[in-house]
């Protein structure tokens, strides 16, 4: 009878901050976090019409692309070219399931060939913040959260570069406190066919998999791995629900 209910539930998965926040100077120890898969059921926390389950996560590596000058808005592509996506994200506490108003949500990718804004191009692979050598901000935005925890960004998805499988970053203030920073994959099969569709396909470097992903295997990226509704021509939808402990944090 428990396993029919559940089934019958339309059920959304929360990523929790499980330990604290470290900047990007510490990424080797924030990398070697022990995985924890603790489930909280957030049925009993009478938030069951929204969320069910926080599936316990350890975070992610900043890298070196984040800038904080970016802008608030929704569509963040700037003509951009390649596959829209409409992605929404929700910000719940762990700790009782409740939706996070007013958090900070940055969002920041690459381009269809790799490429970030306020970097002519660059590859720096070292795990801190690099100053930005052009003006471009294409490609990132952020987003306040509404009563419901919730925001929204038209971008795409993202292309691929030496090192590193798709993704999108994101990185989440309360004040002036980093309270998570992770990022978003997306599942192989869905990357193979996005490889082979323009503008993708004209990359030329080699399609890093999930697999072969260091950030990826290290923070549990299948944690953190979107699913989506629509179709690669139009609407194609992502939803996340990010689970936070407001306590873990670090000041900037």
């Amino acid at each position: 009878m428990k396993s029919k209910l559940f089934s019958s539930l339309v059920v959304f998965i929360i990523i929790f901050v499980s330990s604290t926040l470290t900047s990007g100077v510490n990424d080797k120890k924030l990398m070697n976090t022990v995985y924890n898969s603790s489930i909280t059921d957030c049925s009993t926390l009478s938030r069951s019409k929204r969320q069910y389950h926080c599936i316990l996560a350890p975070k992610s590596t900043e890298g070196p692309y984040f800038l904080p000058d970016d802008l608030n808005r929704i569509d963040i592509r700037e003509k951009k070219q390649g596959i829209p996506l409409r992605l929404e994200i929700f910000i719940t506490d762990a700790t009782d399931c409740s939706p996070i108003s007013g958090a900070i949500v940055h969002v920041w990718q690459a381009d269809a060939l790799g490429h970030y804004s306020g970097f002519n191009g660059a590859k720096n692979f070292a795990n801190r913040r690099q100053k930005p050598s052009s003006s471009e901000r294409f490609l990132r935005g952020y987003q306040v959260t509404n009563n419901l925890g919730k925001v929204s960004f038209i971008t795409m998805i993202p292309g691929w570069y030496p090192g590193r499988t798709m993704h999108i970053h994101v990185e989440i203030n309360r004040g002036p406190r980093v309270v998570y920073i992770g990022q978003l994959f997306f599942p192989e099969k869905f990357a193979q066919i996005v490889s082979k569709m323009s503008p993708y396909s004209s990359s030329r470097s080699y399609r890093v998999t999930n697999d072969e992903d260091a950030v990826y295997t290290r923070s549990q990226g299948s944690s953190t791995t979107l699913s989506f509704s629509g179709d690669l021509r139009n609407n194609l939808k992502s939803v996340i629900n990010l689970g936070i402990g407001p306590s873990r944090t670090r000041t900037r």
